[in-house]
């Protein structure tokens, strides 16, 4: 899998990208990011939101954090995609449609846990974890 990281300084197009990462390496990054100077930063810039993004499969499982302030409280926001097979025909076969959800008040806590859940494959459980109520 690999990283993209966003810095409040970058363009809407502009990240750095480290590839080959662990499952560890990546829940580490989350918790190595400096999410509140970031954004901090990103408040005075007006440029970028700072935001983690891991993908697997570019346009099929990936995941993405970005972070704001609001006052002096640091919000996350998120959103997720990854295949799922879905019933159809009166359960006669099975298609593969992508999941698309998103969730724009996470906790510091949520989002580490919504990482956590998307690099473990834990799909169900990441599903309902972004429609939890804020």
């Amino acid at each position: 899998m690999d990283l993209n990281f966003q810095y409040a300084h970058h363009t809407h197009d502009q990240f750095d990208t480290v590839t080959d990462v662990t499952d560890n390496q990546a829940i580490k990054a989350f918790d190595d990011f400096a999410w509140r100077t970031e954004a901090e930063k990103a408040k005075m810039l007006q440029k970028c939101l700072p935001t983690l993004s891991i993908i697997i499969e570019a346009e099929h499982k990936l995941i993405w954090i970005s972070s704001y302030l609001e006052g002096s409280d640091l919000h996350f926001i998120a959103e997720t995609k990854f295949l799922v097979s879905v019933s159809s025909y009166f359960a006669c076969s099975e298609t593969e449609t992508i999941r698309d959800l998103s969730n724009p008040s996470f906790t510091q806590t949520q989002a580490r846990k919504a990482i956590e859940l998307f690099v473990s494959e834990s799909l169900d459980e990441l599903e309902m974890h972004f429609n939890i109520s804020h």
